[in-house]
Order: structure tokens, then sequence, then C-alpha cells
């Protein structure tokens, strides 16, 4: 029964720990790790009769960008009925940086063909990160579009491509890669790129 007890705990998130006979719980339903960024859902429980439990942070808890690396400790305490606070315990968690977003065009994904030419340019999380990937809020700054038969570089502000460079684009005929760069800021800052095929 010990056995299956721990396999219990880890599947739930669930950290007990025990500290001057009085006994509590973090738990963190939604994912176990902390992200530079990414909001995550904490629950402190105890177990005996206390009239309110409280953490050291709030919940949901948003780690910093800058901040991989560091630990984060929280501390979960018990008032009683009388009004005493009692320490209940305590976990460290690490901070790790967020998994680096992905860059689409339009509904394409890095690497697609391309036949239409959308006109907008995203950064964000497909559904293969370990978190919800709606937690994530990511703005472009600007964009950089090249491509051989373009003779030149087509730069832009946001993540919206300008009529005029939409009409350069319409402009090759046949087969080109196309490089589009894009500077991002929000849940996490950075440049991402990638190479799309166009058909024409």
């Amino acid at each position: 029964m010990k056995s299956l007890f721990v396999i219990i705990v880890l599947c739930t998130f669930r950290v007990s720990f025990s500290q001057n006979s009085f006994q509590g719980s973090i738990e963190t339903p939604e994912m176990q790790v902390f992200y530079e960024g990414i909001p995550i859902e904490l629950n402190c429980q105890a177990n005996g009769n206390y009239k309110q439990v409280l953490m050291s942070v709030p919940s949901p808890y948003t780690a910093v960008q800058g901040s991989a690396g560091n630990v984060i400790t929280i501390q979960c305490t018990g008032i009683t009925m009388d009004g005493k606070k009692v320490n209940l315990g305590e976990k460290k968690f690490t901070v790790k940086k967020a998994p680096k977003p992905q860059l689409t065009w339009g509904n394409y994904e890095e690497g697609s063909i391309v036949n239409l030419i959308p006109a907008k340019l995203n950064v964000g999380y497909s559904e293969n990160v370990p978190f919800n990937p709606s937690k994530a809020r990511f703005k472009i700054e600007s964009y950089t579009i090249s491509a051989e038969g373009l003779g030149g570089v087509l730069e832009g502000e946001g993540g919206e491509i300008t009529e005029d460079h939409i009409n350069n684009l319409k402009k090759l005929t046949g087969n080109y890669n196309i490089a589009i760069q894009v500077h991002y800021s929000g849940t996490s800052s950075g440049i991402i790129s990638g190479i799309f095929t166009l058909e024409r």
C-alpha cells in the first residue's frame, strides 16, 4: 500500500510535509514546473482545524523573465481558530525558461508550402507544451522577409505585413523559399525565424 500511495501523490503534483506535528500540502494541479512568464496555479491545504490557510505567494503565481535558475520558496501557514499562526511547512521550486514559441504565417507552420499569401504573422505555442498554450501572450515588434526573387529585404513593424510588401510577394512566380524573421516580446522575448516555400 505504501508504494501505491507514493504513486498517487506524484501524479497529482502534491507535495506533503510535516513540521512540529503540524501537516500541510502544496498542490500544483496544472503543471509541476515553474516557467518564466507562465502563471501556475497553487493550492495550499492543511490537515487540521484551521479557519484559514495562507501561502506566501499569490495563486496563480508568475515567475518573471530572467529568473530561470532561481528557487521559489512557497510557505504554507495556518491560522488557528483562536487566531494563532502555525507554520505548516514549505516547498522549493526551481524556475525554468519557458519553451521557445513558434512562428506561423497565417495558418501555415514553419516549413509549409504556401499558395495564398497571408498578411498576418503570429508567434505562439502549439499543443505540445506542458501547459495550456493560452497562458502565454506574445507581440511581434518587427519583421524581416527575404527571398532570392525579391531583390532586397522587406522590413516592417508589428505582425501585419504591409500591403506594399504583400504586393511584392505576389509578383513572385514559381517556387521560392521565403525566410521570415521576427522580433517578439511578451511572455518571453527574442528573435525567431522560419522558412516557408511559396508556390505560385
